[in-house]
């Protein structure tokens, strides 16, 4: 199985859809279509343009249609995560995401009060 990483966020871009640049990122798009696994990090974060969220939709609802799986993360939950994107697609995405994904929340400070326990010392 063969993994690569692509900035979704770049490859998406206006700039990245104009010339020649248009059928690589089109060639890029198909092949994570239909990846094995796709790995989205820091969804929200990312500054995505119109098309970019049109085409963020279109991969999701592809995965969902063929069964593929998306694992994903976000630093928001999901009020804050719609308002990352515009009102048009934030719905779809976040519907898209949410019946293609158990969403397990972490919280920061039971991640850090797990990960910085000291065992208690022994008394003689």
């Amino acid at each position: 199985m063969t993994t690569s990483a692509i900035d979704f966020e770049r490859l998406v871009s206006f700039d990245q859809f104009n010339g020649n640049r248009e059928a690589t990122a089109r060639e890029r798009i198909d092949d994570i279509r239909s990846a094995p696994v796709l790995i989205l990090t820091e969804l929200g974060a990312e500054r995505i343009t119109e098309r970019g969220q049109a085409e963020l939709y279109s991969l999701l609802q592809h995965r969902a249609e063929q069964l593929l799986p998306i694992l994903w993360t976000s630093p928001f939950v999901r009020a804050q995560l719609a308002a990352r994107y515009s009102q048009d697609r934030a719905a779809l995405i976040i519907r898209r995401l949410e019946e293609c994904s158990e969403v397990i929340r972490l919280e920061r400070e039971t991640f850090v009060s797990r990960s910085v326990r000291t065992p208690k010392a022994r008394t003689a």
